[in-house]
């Protein structure tokens, strides 16, 4: 922006131009953040004088509002205790919803945490003066560790630690009852990887496992019926599209087809409406993860994690309770750091089934 002598014209380029006309962030008044927070004013004077005191979940959603609106600088307190959380390197949206739900609740408890790698752990631990870590990974030979420890995932191969997670074969038991309810009888599993128990924790992945998603339910278990590939970023697209066309030579077709991961129904839903096939009219499709909950935290440059927020019909699939898993691993924690000696549990909450148009009746069912 520059001023010209003439009549002190002002000259502003057309960047300059487009900033002035946009519009301007709103700030509310200290008697509109009291009626967002239900509080009353003098209840905001008091957080305002001394920002310190803010204990209650109220109270500390109150301090962020005047910290937004600039009547508060910035707030920062020293923690009472210090966390770690040890996940994989990369954008992954289960890691980041869940260290995202960490986040929330050890704020709200005056808890530091910080997020690392495996490899970064032991300078970590070193820098923070972290009392307790909480793996979002399978730890490393699950050998045992110095500090308090609780695992974020539904494992049952190791005694070592406590750890929560989401039931993942009570999630699929519930999807599979459900498709059988709808006349499905040859149900077609895919699966991106061959079981490791060094390294996945989830039982969707384990064949004992799978093969009881079919027994339980009073279904015929087939091996064809089970397609594993080696899927990497790299050969996403080709190995699902090999997936897809092993799935349209089977003899006495599946009517119905179950993903252990959302993030593969884009292929899909793409590959098969390429052979002809109508979802759910000619197969109905479901997942597990609930990706769509994970938008905020999605690449959407990334086209197999982007689209599956946008697929139509939206994708039946299992939701995992991250907020009730995050609460119940710091709790379990913080009581592990006050008493080295409690006894290790392993906890797995139930996944809740979102039903959406995805599915429907089998073919002679409806």
């Amino acid at each position: 922006m520059g001023v010209d002598s003439r009549n002190d014209l002002i000259i502003i380029t057309n960047k300059e131009l487009m900033m002035l006309l946009k519009p301007r962030k709103k700030v509310f008044t200290m008697n509109e953040i009291a009626a967002a927070c239900q509080v009353s004013l003098s209840t905001v004077y008091r957080i305002l004088r001394k920002p310190e005191r803010a204990a209650t979940p109220v109270q500390i959603q109150l301090r962020g509002l005047l910290v937004q609106n600039g009547y508060l600088s910035d707030f920062h307190y020293p923690a009472k205790i210090n966390l770690l959380c040890v996940t994989v390197p990369g954008e992954y949206m289960h890691s980041s919803a869940m260290f995202f739900e960490l986040q929330k609740i050890c704020m709200e408890q005056n808890i530091g945490l910080s997020l690392c790698n495996y490899a970064q752990l032991e300078s970590m631990v070193r820098m923070t003066d972290a009392k307790g870590i909480l793996f979002n990974i399978c730890p490393a030979e699950w050998k045992n560790f110095p500090l308090p420890c609780v695992v974020l995932k539904p494992t049952y191969s190791t005694g070592t630690y406590t750890s929560v997670g989401e039931d993942d074969v009570g999630g699929l038991l519930m999807l599979f009852h459900h498709l059988k309810s709808l006349g499905h009888r040859r149900i077609f599993y895919f699966v991106p990887v061959e079981y490791n128990e060094k390294i996945h924790l989830q039982e969707r992945f384990c064949l004992d496992k799978i093969k009881s998603l079919y027994t339980l339910n009073g279904l015929s278990y087939e091996e064809d019926l089970i397609c594993c590939r080696q899927v990497t970023p790299q050969t996403h697209h080709r190995m699902l599209n090999e997936a897809v066309d092993y799935f349209l030579r089977l003899k006495n077709r599946p009517t119905a087809v179950v993903l252990s991961g959302d993030i593969y129904a884009g292929d899909f839903y793409r590959y098969l409406r390429a052979a002809g096939l109508r979802i759910p009219e000619d197969v109905s499709i479901a997942g597990i993860d609930n990706l769509r909950r994970y938008c905020s935290f999605i690449d959407q440059s990334v086209d197999t994690f982007a689209e599956v927020c946008h697929l139509d019909p939206p994708l039946t699939t299992v939701d995992y309770p991250l907020e009730e898993i995050a609460s119940a691993a710091v709790e379990l924690l913080l009581k592990q750091i006050e008493n080295p000696l409690q006894p290790r549990r392993r906890i797995l909450l139930q996944p809740e089934l979102i039903l959406t148009n995805s599915i429907t009746k089998a073919k002679g069912k409806r």
